[in-house]
């Protein structure tokens, strides 16, 4: 079995929502492949962004896979809210890659929805390293 080396590369944070309104909101999010944080902004240090910001993030990391492994790419993104707002509003998601479709080598953009106040996209790539 031999194995293959993958860069992930974090490109940027789309929003559409930015899930407060009015005004601006404070997004915090962790953008992982398998159990490696690629991109990372703490709740304690959040972004200050509104609906149609780009957030460029351009942070990568290596995975070595083998034949019948799998490569996961998840994350989320979420919107700090005030104590009297109730809890952060926050979208996730995870998408899994194997051999059969190429470890999800190229582009790549998946939105996160809460449903209700928080709409952005995550746009990442995989490459062969």
């Amino acid at each position: 079995m031999s194995s293959q080396k993958f860069k992930i590369t974090m490109n940027k944070i789309q929003v559409t929502k930015d899930g407060d309104s009015p005004g601006r909101s404070e997004l915090y999010w962790s953008l992982m492949v398998d159990d490696q944080e690629i991109a990372a902004r703490s709740v304690n240090d959040p972004y200050k962004a509104g609906d149609g910001d780009t957030i460029v993030l351009g942070q990568s990391g290596e995975v070595t896979k083998g034949s019948n492994a799998a490569l996961t790419v998840l994350g989320s993104v979420s919107d700090k809210d005030g104590f009297l707002k109730g809890g952060d509003d926050t979208a996730s998601f995870k998408t899994v890659y194997t051999s059969a479709n190429n470890f999800g080598v190229g582009s790549h953009t998946v939105r996160l929805s809460d449903g209700k106040h928080l709409d952005v996209s995550v746009d990442y790539s995989i490459a062969r390293a």
